[in-house]
């Protein structure tokens, strides 16, 4: 108690002053609880998504240069990529089945449902370059010579430079070989012309370039193939591993063997994976493949989720 005419503050108007500083200091932490809560949720599901960007961006390097396999290969016509569900990988590629991945998402969401995962062979493009660089070495030879092929010589060069991509530039080498041709065909004249013809110089360069122009051009029309060496095949599977986590995973086998000769880890916490081409979804357009990953981690404060998407023409198909 105060006693009249004492000054400070009496017992209950002190417990009072505390109880609304205990009362605002809660909401304060409150408030501050919250948002590092959403701070730690944000960063989470950032996290995630350029995880899953990421892992796109290397399927998508691999898959977008797959092509049919040419009647007449080694081993049966096909087209790439192969594309399963859940694990269920037959026939022919009956190696890269495993057991299906388990799922945590509630029924409903866009995350529940079955995966599907891809297999694809490399192509070769260094089957066109012998022919090439065939033109190139010859073009070499005499361009100290004759300055005229100096131009074909260094488109011939970008046009390898173009097949040498990631992806290959297809159209562009296309373009550049055609302007070398013509580059190579002006008359030169005079004895040292003659001279060249004479070798056979000329007709032999422009037999090369033609044969890789007739071979790109089959490619980008879509009636050729890709050489596809069949002797490393990769899958790109989704995989629950022994501590319940989910992870896309890239793995390369060699030969005939069924164990993969490399596995890598390209995301963590994926909950669904689908691929789709346009032979197996009617909406898309001719070459076009989509790959969606659903993400989802689990934390304290409950599962944080995410979706990434890519799409993207193939280089060559039916």
């Amino acid at each position: 108690m105060r006693l009249r005419g004492e000054g400070g503050w009496s017992l209950l108007e002190v417990m009072v002053s505390v109880a609304l500083l205990l009362v605002a200091t809660a909401l304060v932490a409150r408030g501050t609880g919250q948002g590092m809560e959403l701070a730690r949720h944000n960063d989470t599901r950032e996290q995630l998504i350029a995880s899953g960007d990421e892992a796109l961006r290397r399927m998508a390097e691999d898959i977008r240069p797959a092509g049919p396999v040419a009647a007449g290969a080694p081993g049966p016509a096909e087209d790439l990529p192969y594309v399963f569900t859940d694990g269920a990988a037959q026939g022919l590629h009956a190696r890269h089945a495993h057991p299906a991945a388990v799922h945590g998402a509630p029924s409903g969401t866009p995350a529940f449902g079955p995966t599907t995962e891809a297999v694809v062979w490399f192509p070769r493009i260094d089957t066109v370059q012998p022919s090439l660089d065939s033109a190139i070495r010859l073009l070499q030879l005499v361009v100290g010579i004759v300055s005229s092929f100096a131009a074909p010589l260094d488109l011939a060069r970008a046009a390898r430079a173009d097949l040498e991509r990631d992806p290959p530039d297809i159209s562009g080498a296309i373009d550049k070989i055609e302007a070398s041709i013509t580059g190579v065909q002006q008359p030169i004249g005079g004895l040292l012309g003659s001279i060249l013809q004479s070798l056979g110089l000329v007709d032999a360069v422009v037999q090369d370039l033609e044969a890789t122009q007739a071979w790109l051009l089959g490619i980008a029309s879509g009636r050729g193939a890709l050489t596809i060496d069949r002797s490393v095949a990769v899958d790109f599977v989704l995989v629950t591993d022994g501590d319940g986590v989910n992870r896309l995973k890239r793995r390369v086998f060699e030969g005939t063997s069924t164990t993969p000769a490399q596995v890598t880890v390209l995301a963590e916490h994926v909950e669904r994976m689908t691929v789709r081409t346009w032979r197996t979804d009617s909406t898309l357009a001719r070459k076009q493949v989509v790959v969606s990953l659903h993400m989802r981690k689990p934390t304290r404060e409950g599962p944080v989720t995410a979706v990434v998407q890519t799409s993207f023409r193939m280089r060559a198909g039916r």
